[in-house]
């Protein structure tokens, strides 16, 4: 709008008997603050006096903004004076006012004076400073930031390319930090670097090219790549790393073969592709062929090994590493290390590498003791994790929480829960009420963790989607559902919608009002997500299995083939429902086709799970004969669930030599179970009747 129109649209403003709303206000305001049109924003801040928006703050700042621009400092000085509350836009655009009008000591004196100061507002102040030349300043400023943003860095690095400075303009590019750095902001960096005559600099190409490749566009750094005059070690490996970042496997693995000169980082830039691939066996090979290896190399292929379930092979290659290595491992190979023994439960050689930790000097570090006091814990030794957890001067709350965690898996409840009541600052994490709330409820005390839950808001704890999980979960049985119900409903006229549309808090919704038999509550949810989001695998599992427990059986088996219709393919968890849900059926043919499907079709291998489901399913259908040829015959050894399945079914239809052979089984594999005993008794009985 130029200064006829704003001028037309003041004087009908003046002339209209209607009330103006404050969005009205604010368009003309920043109208006429762009078009300097001084006079009409007089008016327009007349207007807003006497329709009642005086004290309106938003109005008021745009009204400082308006006088800033316009160049009347001391009209925007008196606006901001009289603003009743002053939010740190107000502070913006009064510094902004100053620093625009060449008053540098006034911005200066206001940025200062700032209760609360934004990114905007250190970013605002350092352009004042590069608008005047004083580059000095305003790189003292930009020191002094906390948390810089993009925009901070491209403020500074444009400070110093508008004033004469390319080569510390460059600097700053080189050691920025490009994560979330996107495309078309890093071709404005590259554009600057052609402008200032760098860019046959191979050191700035490099970290050109390295934004690039952070940033997927693989093609820019491609190009940079191939316009170099001439190509070093560091920009090869650039180039390598660009490729394995965005997934070109096989042009990083030809750049790094014709490389003639590989340095360490090019050995393990290519490992650390393989492996993020899932190709541990390329990983390895490379990590062979390198005749120079520093931890870095150690490391990366030892986290390989843990991250892709190759446990015992990670401990092989930590023994390796302890006769050949050059250096000495570091913190990043003891956390690796320890994690999985913890996983493998390995406490002897949890212990050896303790020693090892406590020789290094490292078990102070919170990363490392946290690691060790997880691992004992994992292992059962909780005498020593307590001991290390009570030696460790710096306890933060990641260190709080594994030591409640730690007592949670070995089921030590009150123990858990006096560590976690002694534990200081807790309402300002989540992750100690959650490990403490899935410790009740894993234990099988849902009430509890209802409690706990309850205490958490009450005290005004944030939850988050685990959270959630963990307390519907509790809510999975008819006399914790009302509660479960009402957290449900809250969450939902709290406008939590962030929260309760996460895939794992709608499935567990799914599951406790599905367990609980409320299945038209757990099919309402089921539709409200599958209308708008089609594909989630776990949702349907969820809701097949709530109609199988519930012994719909139709409606399951019905849900199973429209989830193949939509493409969907099962996991070996939808299989245990359908199997259940062809035995409440009495559906053994059907359970059979769905058996040989599963390894025939899908490739999903059969578990005792699945074994036992079948058991049951012929076991219910009056098959009691081939359910214990197939007890018998079956690639596991039975479990005590196995055993009283083809019991139960075996006394049902009173076959009197299974049931005593299931119920002998049983009594040998259960034997601290006093109830393996009466069975067994029962079933002698039942023969010696028979």
């Amino acid at each position: 709008m130029d200064r006829v129109g704003i001028k037309d649209a003041v004087e009908r403003l003046e002339l209209g008997c209607r009330p103006v709303d404050t969005t009205t206000y604010a368009d003309l305001l920043r109208q006429c603050g762009s078009a300097k049109a001084l006079a009409e924003g007089r008016k327009i801040h007349e207007l807003v006096a006497r329709s009642g928006h005086g004290e309106d703050p938003f109005l008021g700042n745009l009204l400082v903004r308006m006088y800033g621009s316009c160049g009347r400092l001391q009209e925007a000085l008196e606006v901001f004076n009289n603003l009743k509350r002053r939010d740190v836009f107000s502070w913006n655009v009064m510094l902004a006012a100053y620093a625009q009008n060449g008053h540098l000591q006034e911005a200066a004196e206001v940025f200062h004076r700032m209760p609360l100061k934004s990114s905007s507002s250190w970013n605002a102040m350092i352009t004042a400073y590069s608008l005047v030349g004083r580059v000095l300043e305003a790189r003292m400023l930009f020191d002094e930031m906390i948390e810089r943003t993009v925009i901070s860095w491209n403020t500074i690095i444009v400070t110093y390319a508008q004033n004469g400075h390319p080569a510390e303009a460059l600097y700053m590019f080189k050691t920025m930090d490009l994560s979330g750095f996107q495309p078309n902001k890093a071709r404005i960096v590259h554009c600057l670097v052609i402008e200032s005559g760098f860019q046959s600099d191979i050191m700035v190409a490099t970290t050109v090219l390295n934004m690039y490749g952070k940033c997927g566009s693989l093609d820019d750094a491609l190009a940079v790549f191939h316009a170099l005059p001439s190509r070093d070690v560091v920009a090869t490996n650039a180039m390598i790393t660009a490729y394995a970042q965005n997934k070109h496997l096989p042009q990083a693995r030809e750049l790094f073969e014709s490389t003639k000169r590989k340095s360490i980082i090019s050995w393990n830039t290519m490992i650390a592709a393989y492996i993020q691939a899932g190709e541990i066996a390329e990983a390895r090979g490379l990590f062979d062929r390198m005749e120079l290896r520093n931890t870095a190399s150690w490391n990366t292929l030892l986290a390989g090994y843990a991250h892709s379930g190759h446990l015992q092979e990670a401990l092989t290659l930590f023994a390796i590493m302890d006769l050949e290595a050059r250096e000495p491992p570091d913190k990043v190979t003891f956390v690796t290390m320890l994690d999985v023994c913890g996983n493998l439960k390995n406490s002897a050689a949890g212990e050896e590498i303790d020693a090892a930790v406590t020789s290094s000097g490292l078990w102070q570090d919170v990363t490392v003791g946290n690691a060790l006091v997880c691992m004992h814990g994992r292992c059962g030794r909780m005498e020593l994790a307590r001991s290390l957890f009570e030696r460790m001067e710096h306890r933060d709350g990641v260190l709080w929480t594994t030591m409640v965690a730690a007592y949670a898996q070995n089921n030590l409840l009150d123990q858990a829960r006096a560590t976690f009541d002694a534990m200081p600052d807790k309402l300002s994490l989540v992750a100690p009420w959650n490990a403490m709330i899935s410790a009740y409820v894993r234990c099988g005390e849902n009430s509890s963790g209802v409690m706990l839950f309850l205490l958490m808001d009450l005290e005004g704890g944030r939850a988050n989607e685990i959270t959630l999980v963990c307390v519907f979960e509790a809510c999975t049985t008819p006399s914790q559902l009302a509660t479960g119900r009402r957290i449900h409903t809250a969450l939902e006229r709290s406008g939590e919608n962030q929260l309760l549309n996460h895939p794992a808090v709608r499935t567990s919704l799914v599951n406790m009002y599905g367990k609980c038999g409320k299945l038209a509550e757990a099919r309402a949810i089921f539709d409200k997500v599958a209308a708008s989001q089609r594909g989630d695998l776990v949702l349907f599992s969820a809701m097949i299995a709530a109609y199988a427990q519930s012994g719909h059986s139709k409606e399951s088996l019905e849900l199973f083939g429209a989830m193949a219709l939509d493409g969907i393919l099962p996991t070996d968890v939808t299989f245990i429902s359908v199997l259940a849900a062809c035995s409440h059926a009495g559906l053994a043919k059907d359970a059979r086709y769905h058996f040989v499907a599963m390894a025939g079709d899908y490739g999903i291998a059969a578990s005792l799970d699945h074994y036992i489901c079948m058991v049951d399913v012929l076991g219910r259908s009056g098959k009691v004969a081939e359910a214990g040829e197939l007890v018998g015959v079956m690639p596991f050894v039975p479990d005590a669930v196995a055993w009283k399945t083809l019991l139960g079914c075996s006394k049902v239809h009173e076959n009197a030599g299974l049931a005593r052979w299931a119920a002998e089984k049983l009594a040998r594999i259960d034997a601290k179970n006093p109830s393996s005993y009466l069975l067994l008794s029962s079933a002698v009985t039942k023969v010696g009747k028979s």
